[in-house]
């Protein structure tokens, strides 16, 4: 079966929809978290989640605070789809529940990947005292499609799911929402992950992640060039916009928050779909997305710039960007001095600063390319946000976003981007009580607790839309001789 990586949030879950506590943990052997690691088993027990080793050892335990019972999050472990098919419905009798469940294997709810919503509530209704139930047993990762769907449809349902989840890859940012809401449009599945104490519940690879290839096989293919050739107007539909507009009204007119995706030609095919639509966010990576900024405004959409660039090593940018400066070396007592009088020593040294003039406008050219995008998006009146994925490099990497939303906030144009947002996008938060209609509150741009930054904007909730009276970031750190 074709490896895949899928995140799922099994709300509820753990602890039980009805408060009911299992005794048995749920344990899901050979996770290969990662390609180049050793497989390793997942235990689920009373909302902890833990990474144990071959020799069964305790790896590495999730914070158990992080979920407190409301949710599992696994992922992104699931290369083979280790997804368990809808649970077997419990005795009647309350008595006979703590019984040995029959190891026959249960019929799949579900015959297919492209069943609409009425049709998976309907049969998640039959299974409803089922879904409430913690299913202990171990499962096998030979899952078919037909299991695979069971399994995600039997998460899906579950109440405290909000809207839906998404193709491509999200990083893990502290940048991000409290809670977050993706729409997958390919599976029509649905995801919510919620920020406790300022980040996400993560994983080993330290990024939540939904790995999902639009249009992998040959039969969506098929399907995307038969949609397109019957388009009049030669605009592509793919096979789900159908299920867009359903699930659209489904969920009451509520818009899901991203729409995600991996790659440029992926971006822009998701934008011919979204071009006169409600859509606001759009997930894009790699940074080169500025050169498709036209058509994002012209969809009205928002976009989340992922950067991937190198450590910073010059000292005065790392100054700018307020990185931690490196260490100077101290000289040892007696050492010799450099002779710059040997030709061969001075073409050296020549060289050596030649170089370091070459790393210099490589990392200050990376810089400028960051931040050309924002701009450009904010002269389009196109909202952005950031998220940043290498692990490692995360505070190089969030002061790039820091810099670059310091410089587009510095132009009028963005704050007349910003005029007009719709308060309910992920990259505002709350930080007064007061964001009723017609109060000033309080908002802050990307705010984070990896950096002492943030901007704030003052603005008002006038129908629904934002009308910004004041943008300037915080101050950094306390005066000298006094508080801020």
């Amino acid at each position: 079966m074709k490896a895949l990586t899928i995140l799922i949030v099994l709300a509820g879950a753990a602890a039980g929809l009805t408060g009911q506590q299992t005794a048995r943990p749920l344990i899901i052997r050979n996770v290969r978290i990662a390609p180049d690691r050793p497989p390793r088993d997942i235990l689920i027990r009373q909302g902890l989640i833990a990474a144990t080793g071959p020799s069964g050892s305790l790896a590495r335990p999730y914070d158990a605070e992080v979920f407190q019972g409301k949710g599992l999050l696994l992922g992104p472990a699931f290369l083979d789809a280790y997804v368990p098919a809808s649970p077997p419905p419990p005795p009647a009798d309350p008595a006979l529940r703590t019984a040995p469940r029959s190891s026959a294997p249960t019929k799949p709810a579900l015959r297919s990947l492209d069943d609409d919503i009425d049709t998976r509530r309907a049969a998640l209704d039959r299974l409803h005292p089922a879904r409430r139930q913690v299913d202990t047993r171990v499962w096998n990762p030979k899952g078919d499609a037909e299991r695979l769907n069971a399994g995600i449809a039997w998460a899906f349902y579950l109440p405290t799911v909000e809207l839906c989840g998404g193709s491509g890859v999200l990083a893990s940012t502290r940048a991000a929402p409290r809670s977050l809401r993706v729409l997958d449009s390919d599976l029509g599945l649905l995801f919510a992950l919620t920020r406790r104490r300022g980040r996400y519940p993560s994983t080993t690879m330290g990024a939540i992640a939904v790995h999902r290839q639009l249009f992998a096989d040959a039969q969506r293919q098929e399907a995307w060039r038969k949609a397109r050739s019957q388009t009049s107007s030669g605009v592509p539909r793919p096979p789900f916009e159908p299920g867009l507009a359903r699930i659209n009204e489904v969920l009451g007119g509520r818009r899901p928050a991203f729409y995600v995706c991996r790659t440029e030609h992926e971006a822009l095919r998701i934008l011919a779909l979204l071009a006169g639509t409600k859509a606001r966010l759009v997930l894009v990576g790699p940074p080169r997305v500025a050169r498709a900024a036209a058509a994002m405004a012209k969809a009205r959409a928002g976009v989340i710039l992922q950067a991937e660039f190198p450590e910073v090593t010059d000292p005065g940018l790392r100054k700018r960007l307020h990185l931690a400066q490196p260490k100077k070396k101290l000289k040892e007592k007696g050492a010799p001095t450099t002779d710059t009088a040997d030709p061969e020593m001075r073409a050296l040294q020549d060289w050596i600063r030649s170089e370091r003039r070459k790393v210099r406008a490589r990392e200050k050219e990376a810089v400028q390319t960051f931040l050309n995008a924002p701009l450009r998006l904010s002269q389009a009146g196109v909202p952005f946000a950031f998220s940043t994925t290498e692990k490692g490099k995360g505070d190089d990497l969030l002061a790039y976003a820091r810099l670059a939303v310091e410089a587009g906030l510095s132009k009028p144009s963005a704050r007349r981007a910003l005029t007009g947002a719709d308060p309910a996008l992920p990259f505002f938060r709350v930080l007064e009580q007061g964001a009723r209609v017609g109060h000033a509150a309080t908002f802050t741009l990307l705010d984070g607790p990896l950096w002492d930054w943030k901007t704030r904007i003052k603005a008002i909730v006038v129908d629904g839309r934002l009308q910004v009276l004041t943008s300037k970031p915080s101050p950094r750190g306390k005066k000298k001789g006094g508080s801020r």
